[in-house]
This record gives structure tokens, sequence and C-alpha cells, in this order.
């Protein structure tokens, strides 16, 4: 017996006496269903007594059972505070608090010195206690549980109100027809439901775009030049010499005259003249045009006429009167349950999709427009315009963009045969255009600038007077944004002069192409950007200018209102079309939902009801079931996750009693508000489901299966079925048989008790035309009865004489 409790050898004396009573006191008891007579369980407890202590009588009103008690519960308070740690241990906690309740069982009887009162009481002794746990550490040191109800799950008597329909009488008076002697009356109404929906969508775009672009280049060289040279060489030598060797005499003479005259005239005329014209004209005409037109014309007709013919001389009456069904309810007490309590809003929303009427147009409710404009973004957007069914919705605007412009300028004519000090600069402006909705941040510019070349005069250096050369100038450019940002770029080695060296022709060969230049604005630009390019040095200037724009705040607000209007303006229509259609079923007599019979209901309404307890115990929601078929053949089951999921499934269906389920319904103002007419006007010819349907919230008890409390307790702790063992065979308490469960499903628990019952008249919306012309009376009441009836009755011949006469039911 000792082996039966896990860590018992750790925590109690292999020979304690008192632990083996507790073992075999508990299994007696539980054979005995926890409720056996109070002379029954002194009897075993005297006999087990006996042999434990060897005695040949025990009296139990004089008995001490001494230190092994306290030693035995000491040990089985440590091992349920270290299994209570360990979610795996659940058995031996269970099994631990279970002996603890047997000892306190026994020390009570030990402590009153007199047998119990009944059987119930031992079994209220058992059920109805728990083990006090030592505080600190308990329960602070014990894990936050995993699944959180509206209150604490705890044992107590289950109440369980069932109801059953009795009969249907005649109630109040519904209408009323009266036909007038020899007339014949007639009902014709004609409903005509006409809609037409014209949509006209037209959006065209024309963009034209024109540029010219011209740069004329022009340089003139004129250069003449006229060179002689004369040269005259004249030598005359004479040179005499006389000389006599041997018998000869020799006598020389030699005498030269040379004239070398070279007259070299060149005249040189170079002329260059450049002329480059260039001219681009761009005209772009993107031209969009889309036009859509939708045209729906319904007509709906509907007549229905209902015809009186009264030939006879005298007059006719028909009293019509709504139809009352009585329902049966009775309490059932069903002792030792361990309860959840839920709170599930809306509970009816799924049902009432399900049972809407076939044939209509099934318009869901679009609901509160609850969007605000703060809502709507880049990202967002798209997401809307489909969920709320707009078309032609403008996708939001660049963040950035860029306009790229190209100003050209040139300087005055120089005169050809005359010099001067200097030359107006070549001058570039432009004013460009911002696109509608930006402002400019950034300023890229690079420029292009042909160097001037003719005559000029300049002060000597080194001396007073002047001098007239004719060379190229040096470039000095700047570039000026509006009074935001500028520039300046002095290319070459002298600055803004004329260049020295007239050998230094690198600025004639070609146009300078100075480095490009960035740089942010000092505030940002709108509409229009003033450009200036000052060219000083040069016959011609062009630039490129790129301006950075970035979109307003403004600009960004106006797109986001115009997309929320448009989003506001579908709802609205989505909002027409759906009452439109609600009066139009309402104008047909339509049902609000497809009944079945009211068992069906009621099996549906309980279903419904169990899907929306699983989503929370489960922290599922919506609750996606567990499948476990495969994907492309639904027809064919994934094995590995139908062993998966078995567990979940079985424990969820089999650890509660959802046969003894109970709730209340609370009225519709508890739900969304947008939702309120609807459910106060929804009507059912079953009462109970039409309450449940118009319901803004539900209270719902859920009791356990008194055998599976402490699983049901480990599920809310951890999550976890079965208290994360395997589960349960048919040689364990916990199985629950195939046999079992059908039973459940089709009835109550056996071990209720019945308490009180009553009736109730519930409303029906079906119509009762009575036997009697004469108008009825309330033979039920119940109010003003005798000897507090009223002093003056307004209805003084309740018992059938007069006009006020019981109607047949």
């Amino acid at each position: 017996m000792q082996a039966s409790l896990d860590l018992q050898a750790t925590t109690t004396p292999p020979d304690s006496w008192f632990l083996r009573l507790l073992l075999r006191l508990d299994e007696w008891l539980s054979a005995a269903d926890n409720t056996p007579s109070p002379e029954a369980f002194d009897r075993f407890l005297q006999r087990q007594l006996g042999r434990l202590v060897d005695q040949d009588e025990v009296d139990l009103a004089t008995f001490d059972p001494g230190p092994e008690r306290t030693t035995t519960c000491a040990a089985l308070v440590d091992v349920l505070c270290a299994a209570l740690l360990v979610p795996e241990s659940w058995q031996t906690a269970q099994r631990a608090g279970r002996l603890l309740l047997v000892a306190g069982l026994v020390t009570l009887r030990f402590d009153r010195c007199r047998p119990f009162e009944s059987a119930g009481s031992i079994g209220e002794l058992l059920q109805h206690r728990a083990p006090l746990l030592p505080s600190p550490p308990f329960p602070e040191v014990l894990p936050d549980k995993r699944v959180h109800l509206v209150r604490a799950a705890t044992v107590s008597d289950l109440y369980v109100v069932r109801s059953e329909w009795r009969c249907y009488e005649a109630g109040e008076v519904a209408d009323i027809t009266n036909v007038l002697a020899r007339e014949k009356l007639e009902h014709k109404r004609l409903s005509i439901e006409e809609r037409e929906l014209t949509d006209v969508l037209g959006e065209e775009r024309v963009t034209t775009e024109e540029r010219s672009d011209e740069s004329k280049d022009q340089v003139e060289l004129s250069e003449e030049t006229q060179r002689q040279v004369d040269l005259a060489v004249h030598a005359e030598g004479q040179v005499s010499s006389s000389g006599q060797y041997g018998a000869a005499k020799v006598d020389s003479t030699v005498g030269a005259s040379v004239d070398f005259s070279v007259s070299d005239a060149m005249r040189r005329a170079t002329r260059v003249a450049r002329e480059a014209v260039h001219r681009a004209t761009a005209a772009i005409e993107n031209r969009r045009r889309t036009e859509r037109t939708e045209r729906m014309l319904t007509r709906t007709e509907v007549t229905d006429t209902h015809s009186f013919d009264n030939p006879s001389p005298e007059h006719v009456r028909g009293v019509y009167r709504w139809v009352d069904r009585i329902d049966r309810y009775q309490v059932v007490r069903y002792p030792s349950r361990l309860q959840l309590e839920f709170q599930l809003p809306e509970p009816g929303n799924a049902l009432r999709r399900l049972l809407a009427p076939s044939g209509t147009a099934a318009l869901d409710d679009p609901g509160v427009f609850a969007l605000e404009p703060t809502q709507i973004d880049r990202a967002s957007w798209s997401t809307l315009a489909a969920r709320y069914k707009v078309l032609g919705i403008s996708p939001p605007p660049d963040e950035s963009v860029a306009v790229s412009v190209t100003v050209h300028g040139s300087t005055s004519t120089l005169p050809k045969d005359e010099a001067v000090w200097n030359l107006a600069p070549a001058t570039a402006k432009e004013e460009i255009a911002l696109p509608p909705g930006y402002e400019a941040v950034h300023v890229s510019i690079s420029v292009r600038a042909d160097p001037l070349l003719g005559k000029f005069v300049r002060e000597y250096t080194d001396s007073t007077g002047t001098e007239t050369i004719e060379r190229f100038r040096s470039l000095s450019v700047t570039a000026t944004v509006a009074d935001l940002a500028e520039w300046h770029w002095h290319p070459g080695d002298h600055g803004n002069t004329i260049q020295p060296d007239r050998t230094q022709r690198k600025n004639a060969t070609a146009a300078w192409q100075l480095p490009s230049q960035k740089g942010q604005l000092t505030y940002p630009v709108r509409d229009k950007l003033p450009v200036r390019i000052v060219a000083a040095g040069a016959e011609s200037v062009s630039a490129a200018v790129l301006v950075q724009c970035a979109l307003t705040d403004a600009a960004y607000q106006s797109w986001r209102q115009g997309v929320y209007d448009l989003l506001l303006a579908a709802h609205q229509e989505a909002q027409r079309e759906y009452r439109e259609e609600q009066a139009r079923l309402a104008m047909r007599g339509a049902s609000s939902v497809r009944e079945r019979s009211p068992a069906r209901n009621q099996q549906m309404v309980r279903e419904e009801l169990r899907r929306l307890v699983l989503a929370w115990l489960t922290d599922q929601s919506p609750f996606p079931g567990r499948p476990a078929v495969l994907v492309d053949h639904p027809e064919n089951t994934h094995l590995p996750t139908a062993l998966e999921v078995a567990a979940d499934i079985q424990f969820l269906e089999q650890a509660f009693e959802w046969q003894n389920m109970v709730y209340v319904c609370y009225p519709y103002y508890w739900a969304r508000t947008d939702q309120w007419d609807d459910l106060r006007l929804l009507e059912t010819a079953d009462p109970e489901l039409g309450q449940f349907l118009r319901a803004g919230s539900v209270r719902v008890v859920l009791p356990a299966r008194p055998s599976m409390q402490c699983q049901v307790e480990h599920w809310l702790a951890f999550r976890q079925p079965w208290a994360s063992g395997t589960p349960p065979t048919p040689d364990k308490p916990a199985y629950v048989s195939v046999t079992q469960e059908i039973r459940d499903q089709l009835l109550p628990p056996p071990d209720g008790i019945p308490g009180e019952s009553w009736e109730v008249r519930l409303p029906t919306p079906f119509r009762w035309l009575d036997a009697s012309a004469r108008l009825p009376h309330n033979p039920r009441g119940v109010l003003g009865l005798p000897p507090n009836e009223p002093v003056r009755p307004l209805c003084d011949h309740p018992d059938g004489h007069g006009d006020h006469v019981d109607g047949e039911e």
C-alpha cells in the first residue's frame, strides 16, 4: 500500500501505520461513492485501526493517533506542494490532496467523539473542502493560469433550469376586421420597388510640353600680318700676295661683292565663323480617357389581395389574436460540480448569418463607419479601397519629384575695329514652375560657358599708359537661386582677367564645362523658383538646373481627405442599399431567419455556445477547430496531424458536462450600437431562438465532469490535455466509453435532484382567427386576486357575459 504514493519513501517513515490507514480508507470510501452511512464508516475505521495498532477493540471516542498523524500529514503537505510546482506531477498532487482530505475526515471523527450525522455530511466533508497550503510561499510561487475566467473556478452545487413546451394558447388581440352587411371588402396591397443605379466615371488627361533650345556661337578671327625683311650683304675683300719660290714667281688677287635682298610679304586673313543652332521641340501629348457607364434597373412588384364578401344582412366581425406558447421550467440540482463561467459578447452573430433568408440579395450590414482620416496612409489605402469596394481612388502622391530645365544667355556683340575695356556679362535667367503640392528643397546646377575673344584695352603693369591687346577673357560665373543659394566658379589660373599669354588657348579650343554644384535651400519655395546665371568673360552661357521637390504636408493631407471622402461616400451608399434591402424584405413579409423546429434550433444554439466557449478555453478567436485532412485532398486524413489533435478533441469533449451547460441571454443593448436596430427588430417563430439571436451578451456556466475536475484545473493552469499525460485507458477512473458519451449527448446526468418548477407564456409571431366574434378577456390573470381586487374593476363580466368573453384556445 505504501508504494501507491509517489515520493512516499523520501517523505514518510516506512512503517507509518497512519498512512496505511488513509490508503485503505480512501479505497473503501471511493467504492462507497464517498457517501457511506455513519455506522458503516465507524465500523470500518475501528476494524482497520485494530489491525494496524494491534488492538482487539478500539474506542473511537478515546483513541489518540499520537505523532503518527502529525508526521504523516506534514509529509503529505510536502508532497502536495512539490507536485503543484511540476505540471507533469498532477496525479501525485491529486493523490496527496485526496489523502489529506481523508486525514481531515478521520481527525474530525476523533475530535467530535461521536458519529457523523448522515452519509451526506461525510460526502460534503470529502468534496466541499480543500487542503490549505502554507503561506508564504503559496500562492505566489504557483504559475499564472493560462485560461482566465469571469470568476474563479470553484466546486459547488450546480443548478440547471430545464424547459419543455406544454401548449399553445390564444393571447391578446392582434387585429379586428369588420365587414358590414352586404359589403364586399377587399384589401389589396401593391408594393413596387424600383431602383436604378447609373455609375459614370470619366477621366481625361492631356499633357503638352514644348521645348526650344537654340545655341549660336560665332567666332571671327581676322589677322593680317605684313613682314618685310631686307638683307644686304656686301662683302668686298682683296687679297694680294706676291711670292717667289725658287725660279717661280706667283702673284694672286681675290675680290668678292655679294648683294642679298629678301622681301617677304605675307598677308593672312583668317575668319573663323561657327554657328550652331540646336532646336529641339518636343510636343508630348498624353491623352487618357476612361469612361464607364453602369446602369442597373431592379423592379420588384408584390401584390397581396385579401377579400371578404358578406351577402348576409348581418354585420360580420373577425378577431385575430396572437398565439402564445406555454413553456414549463424546472430547477435540477447537481451536487459538487466544478463550475467555469464565461461572458460571451454577441453570441448570435454567426448563427444569424447562417440563418439569413435565401432568395435575397443577402447584403451584409456595413456597420458603423469608424474610420478616421489619420488611419489612411500609403500602406493602408489600397486595403481600405478593397474593403469598402471603391474604384478610382488615386494612389498617394510621390514623396519627392525632380524638375529639370535648361537656361541660356549671351553677351552683346563686340565692335569689330574698336577695343573695349569690358563687356557686359552673359546672363541667363528663368522662373522654374514647380508642381502643385510640392516645394523646392534642393538645387543642382551644371554650367557650360564659352570664353570671349576680343580686343581689350588694359593698363601697363610696370609703367603708365594703356595698350590694346587681342586675347581671351578668363571666366567668372555666378549662379543664384532666388535669394536662397549662390555659387561661384573661377576657372583658369588668373581669375577674371585677360589671359596674358596668347598661346594659353585652353579656354578657346572648346567651351568650359564647370563642375556641378549642389545645395539645400534656406527655406522651401513653392509655385516658382527664379534662377539667374551671370558669366563674366563669356560670350554665351547655358546651365542645366535640377530642382528636387518634396511633397508638402498640405498636399498629403488633401489626398488623405479625398480618399476619406470617397470611402465615406461608398459606406453611406452601402448603408442605403442595405436598409433598402431590409425594408424590401419587411415589405414582402419575409421571415427574419430561416427557422427549423424548436428542438433543432435549441441544438444549434447550444452548439454555437460550445464553439464560443472552446474559443475561450483554447485562447483562439476565431476558433479554428483541429483540422486533420490533406489540403489538396480533403477526403483523406493526414494521420500525423490526426494523432496530434486527438488528445485536445477528446479531452475538451469529455472533460465537461456539456449537456449541463446553462446560460442566460442579456438584451441587445450590450452589443455594438450599430447592431441595435437589426437586433431589436429581429423576429422568429421560436421565442428562445429569437432571444439568443437578439442577445447582446450571454452568461454561460459550464460544469466539469466530476471524475475529471483535477484534469480541468490542470487545463486552466497550463492549457494541457489530460494533465500533461496520455488519454486514460478503460481501466482508469477518468475513462469515458463511447456508450457513456452517447448517453451524455442525449440525456442529462442521472444524479440530478429535481426542484421547483413554473410555467411561462412566451410570445410568437403567429396569429389566430378566434372562433368567437366577441372580445376576449384574460382567464389566467394573477394580479388583483381576492382579497386585493380593485375597488372599481373596469371588466364587469369576467365570466363571459357581455362583450368580455374567453376566446377558444
